[in-house]
């Protein structure tokens, strides 16, 4: 899970026109969470769904 400034990296990274896979190097993560966090437009909230019952 990425971090608010590690999201905030990656929004000003993208918006300067730096290539996801070079984004994701940079900060020791997957390009696809570099992906999922632009489309998401923030970081995740850290709090997963509660489960249900059976």
């Amino acid at each position: 899970m990425i971090s608010k400034e590690d999201y905030m990296e990656i929004k000003a990274q993208h918006d300067r026109g730096v290539y996801k896979k070079d984004i994701a190097k940079r900060l020791g993560v997957h390009p696809r969470t570099v992906t999922r966090a632009l489309v998401w437009g923030g970081p995740p909230s850290g709090k997963r769904p509660r489960a249900r019952d059976s």
